[in-house]
């Protein structure tokens, strides 16, 4: 009698997901996932013995259809160092609005006004508020609209094994794609198991950015049916270097900005291509404007 018995959980699952409107914490708030720890009492050799069980970090959806600005905390720690991290998901996605087909001229979104405005996931090095002058209560200025702001402390300080961000893939009238991942300064991102990336394009501003996981994954699983299958590299003076296991490179992926790109893997590095819907085939495509080192062990 009196002995303890029970399974220990995982930090479970949260969801957020504004179809319409946006996603935004406060720089005081909390979003856990964590796991946890507990004792029990483990059959053994010599008897019943109390044990430490750990588990693992949840996971944190997050999914928006017009922005997101994230300046609160965000965490999905193990229970302790046997278990594994959680996993991070950051999606923007402009289909999620359900837009009517006929829209009210003086109702617009803003991307049926400027039909180039970019929608991207912009993840920064400071540690600043995402949107300077943000209150409770007022209105999100239409700056903010399109943008999914998301700080690299709080993936490297979070405790998550796995980073997930994805965008759409659409485009504009002149088959020009308006989705991507920003990385505005430099911009380090360390997880333990994985980075995928699922974006067309890849953007800096200068900085130097480096991604470190044991296995990442770049480039859109969206762009089969497209007229260009990645959108056109711009070069410029930043530096992308990804340090992995394992590398793959998935359907289209352009990169802006970076005048230096490099691949580094200790394993493989695929080139995936992603099926397209009218040919039945295998198609991919990488446009980098710049110095491409590709190194695999």
């Amino acid at each position: 009698v009196g002995y303890r018995y029970g399974e220990v959980l995982s930090g479970g699952q949260i969801d957020l997901t504004a179809k319409r409107g946006y996603i935004v914490s406060d720089a005081t708030s909390l979003i856990d996932a964590s796991g946890t720890t507990a004792s029990v009492d483990i059959q053994g050799v010599g008897g019943k013995a109390a044990t430490t069980v750990a588990s693992a970090g949840g996971r944190i959806n997050l999914k928006t259809g017009e922005g997101m600005m994230l300046d609160g905390e965000l965490r999905a720690k193990a229970g302790d160092t046997r278990a594994a991290g959680g996993t991070l998901s950051v999606a923007i996605d402009r289909g999620l609005r359900g837009k009517p087909e006929q829209m009210d001229s003086n109702h617009k979104f803003p991307d049926d006004v400027n039909p180039s405005e970019s929608f991207r996931i912009e993840v920064t090095s400071s540690d600043t508020p995402v949107v300077a002058g943000l209150t409770q209560g007022n209105d999100i200025p239409l700056s903010a609209s399109g943008r999914a702001l998301l700080k690299s402390s709080q993936v490297n300080n979070g405790g998550f094994d796995s980073l997930l961000l994805k965008t759409d893939a659409a485009s504009n009238a002149a088959n020009q794609y308006t989705s991507g991942v920003l990385f505005t300064g430099n911009v380090d991102l360390n997880v333990a198991r994985q980075i995928v990336i699922d974006a067309p394009s890849l953007q800096g501003n200068g900085g130097q950015v480096n991604l470190r996981a044991a296995y990442v994954a770049l480039g859109s699983t969206q762009t089969q049916g497209k007229t260009t299958i990645a959108p056109a590299a711009i070069g410029g003076v930043g530096r992308f270097d990804v340090q992995a296991q394992g590398i793959d490179l998935i359907g289209g992926l352009g990169f802006d900005g970076f005048g230096q790109v490099g691949l580094y893997s200790q394993g493989d590095l695929r080139l995936r291509g992603v099926v397209s819907s009218t040919a039945k085939t295998n198609l991919g495509q990488l446009n980098v404007n710049g110095d491409l080192t590709i190194g695999a062990t």
